[in-house]
Parts: C-alpha cells; sequence; structure tokens
C-alpha cells in the first residue's frame, strides 16, 4: 500500500485531534433519593441507594477495570437502615480509578437517622425518681431490620437535645503505678483493665434493671480522649463497673500523667472525668 508523505501527514494530524478532542473513556453511574435500584442507574433514570451503585461497580471490578468509574450521587437526604461498607471488591487499580462524589452543584445527606412520631407526656407516676416526674415524655420506636433500635442523640426542630447526665464523680485508680510502670505500659493495659471502672462511694451508680440503656461517659486518660461505654454490670458492694467494651485507656483518675498544663475547661474533666447518662434520675 502506497501513502504519499501529504496523506500519511494528514493521517497523523487527525488521530492526535481525536485523542485531544475525545477524553479517555470512563463509565458513569447515579444515584438520586427519587431513583429506584432496578433503573439501570443513568443520569435520567439513577439509582436510589449507594449500595446498589457500588454493587454494580463491583461487578466492573470482577470482571476487570478497563475505564475510570465515577458515581454521582445527586443532592437530597438518604435514610440509610444499615452501614454503607466497602472493601477490597471496591477498590480500583493503577490504570483506573473509582470515585463517588456530589453531582456538581448538590448537596447528598446521608443519615442514619429515624424520625421519631407519637410524643405524648407520661402520667405522674409515683414509679418515676422525683427529679423525673413531670418532665418525662415518651414514643413509641419505629421498627428496624436491625432488632431493637440504640441511639445516642435526639434531635429536635432546633438542634441537639441534652442527654440525661448525673453529677460528674472521680474513678479510683484501676491499680496502684510504681515508679517501674511508666506511661507506655499503661497504655497497653490489658482489655480487662481497660473494662474496668472502680467509683467511690456515693457515686451516682446502681445495678439498674435496664442496664444495656445506662453509659458512661468517661475522659479515661486526661482531658484529651473522651468514650462513651456500654455497661455489662456494676456492683455496688466492690464499687466497680465493667463496660462492654475496653476504654482507650484504664479509667484512671491520673490525669494520664501529662505535664501538659491544663485549661480552665480541661482542669473539670481530671477532676470529675466521668459520669452516667441516660437514666431516670438525671
Amino acid at each position: 500500500m502506497n501513502i504519499n508523505k501529504r496523506g500519511f501527514s494528514a493521517f497523523i494530524f487527525l488521530a492526535l485531534a481525536l485523542l485531544i478532542i475525545c477524553p479517555a473513556l470512563a463509565v458513569d453511574f447515579y444515584v438520586a433519593p427519587s431513583g429506584n435500584d432496578s433503573n439501570p442507574g443513568t443520569l435520567d433514570k439513577p439509582f436510589a441507594t449507594i449500595q446498589r451503585a457500588r454493587d454494580e461497580v463491583r461487578k466492573l471490578v470482577a470482571s476487570g477495570l478497563k475505564e475510570n468509574v465515577t458515581v454521582f450521587i445527586r443532592g437530597g437526604i438518604y435514610h440509610l437502615t444499615e452501614t454503607i461498607v466497602f472493601d477490597l471488591r471496591d477498590s480500583g487499580t493503577k490504570e483506573h480509578t473509582i470515585t463517588y462524589e456530589a453531582y456538581p452543584g448538590e448537596i447528598p445527606v446521608l443519615s442514619g437517622g429515624i424520625t421519631i412520631r407519637g410524643w405524648h407526656k407520661l402520667n405522674e407516676s409515683s414509679a418515676l425518681p422525683p427529679a423525673a416526674r413531670g418532665k418525662v415524655w415518651v414514643a413509641e420506636l419505629p421498627e428496624t431490620r436491625a432488632g431493637k433500635w440504640r441511639f445516642h442523640a435526639l434531635f429536635d426542630e432546633v438542634g441537639l437535645l441534652p442527654r440525661a447526665r448525673s453529677d460528674g464523680f472521680k474513678p479510683l485508680p484501676v491499680f496502684d503505678l510504681d515508679d517501674t510502670k511508666d506511661d507506655w505500659e499503661v497504655t497497653f493495659a490489658t482489655k480487662q483493665q481497660k473494662s474496668l471502672l472502680r467509683f467511690p462511694k456515693g457515686a451516682p451508680l446502681k445495678n439498674w434493671s435496664n442496664l444495656d440503656d445506662v453509659d458512661i461517659r468517661i475522659f479515661p486518660w486526661g482531658p484529651w480522649t473522651m468514650n462513651l461505654l456500654e455497661l455489662r454490670s456494676v456492683d455496688v458492694e466492690r464499687g466497680e463497673v465493667l463496660t462492654t467494651l475496653p476504654a482507650t485507656y484504664p479509667m484512671d483518675p491520673s490525669g494520664g500523667g501529662s505535664a501538659k498544663p491544663l485549661t480552665p475547661e480541661e482542669a473539670p474533666l481530671v477532676q470529675k472525668s466521668a459520669w452516667v447518662e441516660n437514666v431516670l434520675e438525671a
């Protein structure tokens, strides 16, 4: 086949022009609150959930990514009934990327919240602690697929409502520190030690019948780390609490032994670094 120089130059110019004009191949999916997971995930017919888009992307990954993939999430509220999980099946490659991003100019909101309706004031009851009488409102919780719904934050139209909280108290030492035990040894104490809180007499703790509703909020090792821990057991005689999960550090009152000066806001968190939440007595 004979190609003259002029024709060959025109062919090269056209090829380069096409490379410049045509962007790299890409696959786009779209998600919108008004969508449907039976849709193909196009701009006109978007998916309804991010999980549905994720599963479609996984098919492309499993077959070998040949293009960049972008999932555009349209504006609106996405009510989540379970955690969205990503793992190695959702990874891109050195050659091709996978991106989840807001649709240009729009704001998507992912919310695990549920609207609670039907609030009414509880009738006076002598069974309530004095501090709670006349102040308790109740409502039926909506059903969820996960069964009993446990939550730690309640919002009204103004914003976050404060939880019932007891007076603060200072925990007793979990173990006696000696000269041979430095901060690193305390930091890496066992999970059993980090799940143990010792409290003084008069602290607002008892073996509640609804123990799984009660939390300890604590700054376990100085004012720089805060934990919210569910209770497993309370032994009032021994003055001990066991939590379902270990704290970040042993729940010790020493403040971490740091030489860092405390601010006026931090100092009270060392003097009274723990309190009970979500009990009617508070």
